[in-house]
């Protein structure tokens, strides 16, 4: 393996690893309806701290045990192939996590004026399409050096 495909690896397991149980967590207290700003603070602000230090120690035990290898066509045509889908289901998820939760929130009776929890809920929503276009972007990457494209 590349030292790039090791740390296309290294980011996919840690964004997988840290924020599965993160938007698990979220799900138990939208469902308990206790979902709060301070509670949300919280643990974002826990998981950013255990991504950053998953991906760093990561990177560290990659470039320990390997080398920098300049980066060639194939490896702009993987990035490339991978940002380029990831950033339509980013676009895609987006618009449709404010039309649901609009929809939700409507349905709960929120007023045009402001829901504490309408506006929660759309960050977690937002927040988890961008870990999913992150999961997507960096899965794409590990398969076009497994496959070799």
């Amino acid at each position: 393996m590349t030292m790039r495909e090791k740390l296309a690896w290294v980011c996919l397991i840690t964004t997988v690893l840290v924020w599965t149980p993160y938007f698990v967590f979220m799900a138990l207290l939208l469902g308990r309806g206790a979902l709060n700003p301070g509670a949300v603070i919280a643990a974002f602000v826990l998981a950013v701290v255990l991504s950053t230090a998953f991906a760093i120690a990561g990177a560290i035990g990659v470039s320990l045990f390997g080398k920098q290898e300049p980066k060639d066509e194939r490896d702009a045509a993987i990035d490339a192939r991978a940002l380029k889908v990831a950033h339509y289901l980013l676009a895609g998820l987006s618009f449709t996590a404010v039309g649901g939760v609009f929809v939700l929130a409507i349905s709960r009776g929120a007023t045009p004026s402001g829901d504490l929890l309408s506006a929660t809920l759309m960050s977690q929503a937002w927040l988890l399409c961008f870990v999913a276009s992150e999961v997507v972007y960096y899965g794409l990457q590990v398969l076009g050096y497994r496959r070799g494209a």
